[in-house]
């Protein structure tokens, strides 16, 4: 997932662009060959309530990746609320995924619209 995130990222021309290519990314990787209607470090958490070491090493290190990179793609919009816009847009993310299981064939256009609205700060 991650080089298709890079090349996503890479693909934009402004900071908002940037950091809402998780968004491109995440068609992207789902319109492979290969791709996944969930997020197996998400279905690894489900699945645990007290989750074998290894397990929970695996899901912590996801979303510290996914984090560090929503915080460094938001620090170039809006340097003052990286952190913040960063957890809100992992949250979004996070629940986009869920909506894939529970109705499939949904597209990312209303979690890229809710991501939008946090980005524009309202």
């Amino acid at each position: 997932m991650l080089d298709t995130w890079d090349a996503a990222v890479a693909a934009e021309r402004t900071a908002e662009g940037r950091l809402l290519a998780v968004f491109d990314a995440l068609d992207a990787f789902r319109s492979r060959p290969l791709g996944s209607r969930w997020c197996a470090f998400l279905g690894s958490a489900a699945e645990f309530v007290d989750p074998p070491a290894e397990v929970e090493r695996a899901i912590r290190t996801d979303t510290e990746t996914l984090r560090a990179r929503l915080v460094e793609l938001a620090a170039a919009v809006d340097p003052r609320r990286a952190d913040e816009l960063a957890e809100q847009l992992l949250l979004v993310v996070s629940g986009y995924l869920a909506m894939r299981l529970r109705v499939p064939g949904t597209t990312t256009r209303t979690a890229r619209a809710v991501a939008r609205t946090l980005v524009a700060g309202t």
